[in-house]
């Protein structure tokens, strides 16, 4: 069962991260009224953790049984090989400018499980933390799923969902407002897999309750319309980037994705495009390459061809980053 609809809204998410990166000091982006948004958009990657847990019940939801060894090796050969490229073209620009890279963070980085460590949860390709804890949601999803979602009734799924989710924001902003934690511990808080679980599991949860109540298609372009601008009110709020990067903000995109999913109008139809489908495709590249092709790119127009920094450059890597991704996915 695929969802179409869906999969060009990874494209938008992957966008919204690479602004929020590299674009918020060039036009449209760097306006003083939309700046509050744009310094919000990190939160795609929130999103990116709810739909990865919706999508990969969805796929995986008529099975009795999850293989865990099959299941494993399919995540690792569709997230390794482009993260391994990215990290190379990370290496080699930040050798160029001469940051020294420790053994002990070649190691981490190679086995994924940098985020775990304060000291190396941003290092070299920074995005990369993210890939560490979907790796983390991969360990977890079969044990879950052959444990507990198949064999234990929605209601109670629904429960211990809603519980994890509760306990994961009260201790991610205890730990952000208290004074007695470190920097260093707050920073860790806010990439550390075991917080963002919360995320993937409330993607579980929906998929789940879509399956159970199995809705027909409706035009609900409306209601999706009121939670997205429902959404953009909340990460306009002066405190969106301090609680809203663990999973606070689930709930709304939770809404979005259900009503996305089961509706059936214009604005599905166009998401549904083959050309749409193909951006939503290449996202995963989108994100995993930005910083390499950025920083590359940047070095080269301004070190070695001399031109000023422009606005003009963060499109034009953009375009290059869309090459890439596409290269990268086919």
């Amino acid at each position: 069962m695929r969802i179409e609809q869906l999969t060009f809204t990874r494209f938008l998410a992957a966008f919204a991260i690479v602004v929020f990166h590299f674009g918020r000091d060039v036009f449209p982006f760097d306006y003083a009224i939309i700046q509050p948004t744009v310094l919000s958009l990190n939160i795609g990657v929130s999103y990116f953790f709810i739909l990865s847990g919706f999508v990969i019940t969805i796929a995986y939801s008529r099975m009795p049984h999850v293989s865990y060894l099959k299941f494993y090796l399919l995540r690792l050969v569709r997230i390794f090989p482009a993260f391994l490229i990215s990290f190379i073209l990370s290496v080699i620009y930040l050798s160029h400018i001469g940051e020294n890279i420790d053994t002990s963070n070649y190691i981490l980085q190679a086995f994924l499980i940098h985020v775990w460590f304060k000291e190396y949860c941003l290092s070299i390709n920074f995005p990369s933390w993210s890939l560490c804890v979907e790796l983390f949601f991969y360990f977890i999803f079969p044990i879950a799923y052959n444990t507990f979602y198949k064999k234990t009734t929605l209601k109670k799924i629904a429960i211990a969902v809603v519980i994890i989710w509760v306990v994961s924001q009260c201790v991610f902003i205890f730990i952000q407002q208290s004074g007695a934690f470190s920097l260093a511990t707050k920073k860790l808080s806010l990439y550390f897999p075991l917080l963002h679980l919360n995320q993937f599991m409330a993607g579980n949860l929906l998929a789940l309750y879509l399956l159970h109540r199995n809705p027909e298609k409706k035009n609900n372009l409306l209601y999706t319309v009121i939670v997205a601008v429902v959404l953009m009110c909340l990460i306009n709020l002066p405190v969106t980037q301090k609680i809203f990067h663990n999973g606070l903000i689930a709930p709304v995109f939770c809404m979005f994705i259900y009503l996305f999913s089961a509706s059936e109008n214009k604005l599905t139809t166009v998401f549904q495009l083959p050309f749409f489908i193909l951006l939503g495709e290449i996202s995963y590249g989108i994100y995993i390459y930005q910083y390499p092709v950025y920083k590359i790119s940047n070095f080269i127009y301004v070190k070695i061809l001399n031109f000023p920094f422009a606005s003009w450059m963060f499109y034009a890597n953009f375009l290059i980053l869309l090459i890439v991704s596409y290269l990268s996915y086919r």
